[in-house]
């Protein structure tokens, strides 16, 4: 039977946290897709993810890994927002306009760091293949992914308007991301399991209950 695609890339947001290249070459071709990289830095605020691709669906997956470690934990605790300016764009209407986002502070350290290296796979590969990249996430992944995303959209005109060319499924994230017109985004897909408090949970709640 087919995956869905909730059902796809949750499974390939999941295997982000195997350890070993060799578990990701035995089980993406389940998913149709081919391993093309796989990073395990573990420096702060630096997450691991691997990047897959399937050639019939012209789909460029970038999977990063959620939290596995101690280290990871920490950048979850920085919660404090911290606004940062996304230009020349508006990443959720396409106006040619830049806007003021706040963002989970941790999450847009762990998304800033990945985005040179993401931003130039994006440009040398993806694009020049007519690929669409999609990066997806789970729990601190997925937040990454989300905010990553907002960054590369308001950098860049060409990835604005359709989300055929930048595409991104955030499974199970933790609030990280307040703005006005963020509901207007056409880019982003929250997978939310039911009840799940996680996604539900921020600092503004904290703070309303305490």
């Amino acid at each position: 039977m087919e995956l869905t695609n909730a059902e796809l890339y949750t499974r390939l947001a999941m295997l982000a946290y195997k350890e070993e290249t060799d578990q990701l070459e035995r089980h993406l071709p389940e998913l149709g897709y081919s391993l093309l990289r796989h990073e395990t830095q573990r420096d702060f605020g630096v997450l691991p993810y691997y990047m897959a691709y399937n050639a019939t669906r012209k789909n460029l997956v970038i999977s990063i890994r959620g939290t596995s470690s101690l280290q990871d934990a920490m950048i979850n605790l920085v919660v404090d927002p911290v606004v940062v300016k996304t230009t020349p764009n508006c990443p959720f209407t396409g106006d040619r306009h830049s806007v003021d986002v706040q963002c989970h502070q941790g999450m847009l350290l762990a998304a800033e760091q990945l985005c040179p290296t993401i931003e130039a796979i994006i440009n040398d590969i993806a694009i020049p293949l007519g690929y669409q990249t999609t990066l997806v996430g789970h729990s601190l992944g997925g937040g990454t992914a989300a905010l990553l995303g907002v960054l590369l959209r308001g950098r860049h005109p060409n990835l604005l308007g359709s989300p055929d060319k930048l595409y991104v499924w955030s499974i199970a994230s933790p609030a990280m991301l307040w703005h006005r017109r963020v509901a207007e985004a056409n880019f982003i897909t929250a997978v939310v399991n039911g009840f799940d408090i996680v996604p539900r949970f921020g600092v503004y709640q904290v703070r309303k209950f305490t």
